[in-house]
């Protein structure tokens, strides 16, 4: 390797841009080195830079401006506050080997229709307070923040919009500035440690280059679908970003919001080298995407009727223009709540045609996501169906499609999906992303739907499923999570428990299927019922606790009341019942380990004998109560430690099993065997005068008639 490549430099400490004077503060005496302007650059070599990007460059030796205005000045100001400079020219083979990739990119970009999508700075910030995305990205880019954190729901266009910041960067790059990598996590073997080098490997970067990078370049990594990979990681911590003699980065990384949990910063916060040192809650920075205003469906739905493939899903028929796909969005009942987000507003505008074909008065029509779903299959299956009929198909697999069509081509590519789902979920734990080799995985499951047979060629041409390289994966992971619910739901009509997803896999933190399915037990009462049965099986079958913990995390979902209810000696462990309502339900000795009863409803609820080791009772409204703790005072005076967590108005406790309860005061037990371990409270004379987590004063409640004062101290 020559000198230049070997070359390391030196550590910065500030510095700020168009040729403004640089403190690099080093170990001798300071120096002062300006930065080079645009017009430094080696006019000859950006020229050439500038064409091989093609269109939109200029050969002046200055970036374009881009739509969202992000130049290349932009992008030089974009350097950490840590970054090294000045700027060490690499090789011209390895520069040319990073314009390469970077035309590549700009090449394989296929623009889908967007809409700027606007974020608010946090989960608890009020949509009001939100405003554009990219701006927030630029503002991040040009700090001293490492890390940008990006959430939405599922279909908010998260992946959408990293792809098109990606574009932007790729577009105003010039040689010497950071490094754009756009990373689909779930396609990365080992992210925890290899995350960045394993992504250039991929791209052809040999292992020289990779340290050359490594020691001289920063990097702009955009990490796409972190909740889709399973990880629970800190990807910046593990990976060592940003510690001396490792990558120079920032990354910008995207997560479902119901995904992370209520400590989900510690996944993103960049953490210091050493325990000893505080912590940098500084250098993480939080985006929430939040859902479509008129406007911007309005916006969406003019740039989707310019697309081709409407043409096609006219089938010969006059296609509606965006005032009539307006006007149809906002009569049906509903569906404007429906399409606030991007996937699930091009799913309605592909399948509005079919659904309110014929139909004259659609102010009656009861719109869901399920049928939403259905119907976009439907048609999408459909278009597949006449793709395959128009192609010229050699005689045996003319044969196959005709036999196709004679059982039911719809119906048999649908079952196909539910199966892909189900063994996806089954055999790599939801992870997303198959990676099928028909030579080194000729004898496994993913043979079977990947592989070359004739049948599985043409049900995967006529399904919503994308191929890139040895990839195969869904268009949109709520495809997977629909379809395997859908199996859930048909494999659960027949009561065979061993054979129920819901006895295999634990669906509990899987919000997505357990949305799902919480719709179809509110629209299928023999889904309910058979969830319910589920529950029932748990009293006498220790096997059935784990599809009983699912099913009963469902229902509550869907808003199943279980008020009054028999639940005596249920195993739900680990079960979510967060906002159910269970007053004057009977849960004697049932199995409550680990269950979350966050903003539960107990009132007048027996649950005697119940273990309740692990459970979370935290995030509950402030007329939630419970006590801790027991402190005798003077004057035949208590003083009770209170906690604001869980609503038992009256519910009966004796004999209940509290061990490490999540949110109670971790010095003392909860003192339930008082008075021969009964206790009968009556808290509708309590009365808070401040908020959850402080001291407060309470007046009284009375314990077998008798009242006693009890306060929280200031």
């Amino acid at each position: 390797m020559d000198n230049d490549r070997k070359q390391k430099r030196p550590l910065s400490r500030d510095f700020t841009h168009e040729g403004t004077v640089v403190d690099l503060n080093l170990e001798t005496s300071p120096k002062k080195i300006r930065l080079a302007k645009d017009d430094d650059h080696d006019v000859e070599n950006t020229h050439n830079h500038q064409e091989s990007l093609g269109s939109g460059s200029t050969s002046s030796g200055l970036a374009p401006t881009t739509p969202d205005g992000i130049t290349g000045d932009l992008v030089m100001q974009h350097r950490p506050i840590h970054s090294t400079l000045p700027w060490t020219p690499m090789t011209d083979t390895l520069e040319n080997d990073v314009q390469k990739l970077i035309a590549t990119r700009l090449e394989e970009y296929v623009q889908p229709i967007y809409i700027p999508p606007h974020a608010k700075a946090s989960l608890q910030a009020p949509d009001a307070d939100a405003v554009p995305l990219m701006a927030q990205v630029k503002d991040f880019l040009a700090s001293d923040k490492q890390v940008f954190l990006v959430m939405g729901d599922s279909g908010a266009g998260k992946s959408t919009f990293n792809r098109h910041l990606e574009q932007e960067l790729l577009r105003a790059y010039k040689p010497g500035d950071p490094i754009p990598l756009f990373i689909n996590l779930p396609t990365i073997d080992n992210p925890q440690k290899e995350l960045i080098s394993e992504h250039l490997r991929t791209n052809n970067f040999y292992y020289d280059d990779i340290q050359h990078l490594r020691e001289n370049r920063q990097f702009i990594v955009i990490c796409d679908s972190y909740d889709e990979s399973q990880l629970t990681i800190n990807l910046h911590s593990t990976n060592l970003l940003n510690r001396p003699g490792q990558w120079d980065t920032k990354m910008i990384i995207s997560c479902r919001s119901t995904y992370l949990s209520q400590d989900y910063k510690d996944r993103f916060q960049p953490q210091p080298p050493s325990r000893y040192l505080p912590p940098t809650p500084h250098l993480l920075q939080e985006a929430v995407m939040i859902p479509f205003s008129r406007d911007q469906i309005k916006a969406y739905v003019e740039q989707f009727v310019q697309e081709t493939e409407v043409h096609e899903l006219s089938d010969g028929q006059a296609v509606w223009n965006a005032k009539e796909y307006m006007s149809k969005l906002e009569s049906v009942p509903r569906l404007m709540e429906l399409v606030r987000n991007p996937f699930m507003l091009t799913v309605a505008l592909k399948a509005l045609p079919a659904i309110l074909d014929g139909i004259t008065d659609v102010h009656h029509i009861r719109m869901t996501r399920l049928s939403l779903y259905h119907f976009f299959i439907v048609e999408w299956i459909r278009l597949g169906k006449l793709r395959l009929l128009s192609m010229k198909l050699d005689p045996g697999m003319t044969e196959i499609l005709e036999g196709l069509l004679e059982d039911g081509f719809s119906s048999t590519v649908i079952e196909f999906l539910k199966d892909v789902a189900t063994a996806i979920f089954q055999e790599q734990d939801g992870n997303p992303v198959v990676q099928f080799s028909p030579r080194k995985d000729a004898t496994t499951w993913k043979y079977v739907f990947f592989g070359p047979q004739s049948e599985f060629t043409l049900l995967r041409e006529s399904s919503p499923l994308t191929r890139a390289g040895v990839q195969y994966q869904f268009i949109h992971a709520s495809l997977l999570e629909y379809f395997f619910s859908c199996r859930i739901v048909d494999t659960t009509s027949n009561l065979n428990f061993s054979k129920s997803p819901l006895m295999q896999v634990n669906l509990i933190e899987n919000h997505a299927v357990t949305g799902f399915l919480a719709e179809f037990a509110q629209v299928d009462s023999n889904f309910k019922q058979r969830l319910l049965q589920f529950i029932e099986q748990s009293k006498v079958d220790f096997q059935a606790r784990q599809a009983a913990a699912n099913a009963i995390t469902i229902l509550v979902k869907a808003g199943i009341s279980f008020e009054g209810t028999d639940l005596r000696g249920v195993r739900i462990p680990g079960a979510k019942l967060g906002g159910g309502k269970f007053d004057w339900a009977q849960l004697q000795g049932a199995d409550l380990t680990g269950c979350n009863l966050a903003w539960t409803s107990l009132r007048q609820a027996d649950i005697s004998g119940a273990n309740m080791t692990d459970v979370c009772l935290g995030g509950s409204r402030l007329d939630f109560h419970h006590i801790l703790a027991l402190e005798e005072g003077s004057n035949d005076q208590h003083e009770f430690k209170i906690a604001l967590r869980l609503e038992i108005r009256g519910a009966r406790l004796s004999g209940v099993i509290y061990e490490n309860v999540v949110g109670l005061h971790p010095f003392n037990k909860i003192l339930l065997d008082h008075r021969d371990g009964k206790y009968e409270w009556d808290m509708e004379t309590i009365q808070t005068q401040s908020f959850l987590d402080q001291w407060a004063t309470f007046k009284t409640f009375k314990e077998y008639e008798r009242e006693v004062a009890f306060k929280y101290p200031e």
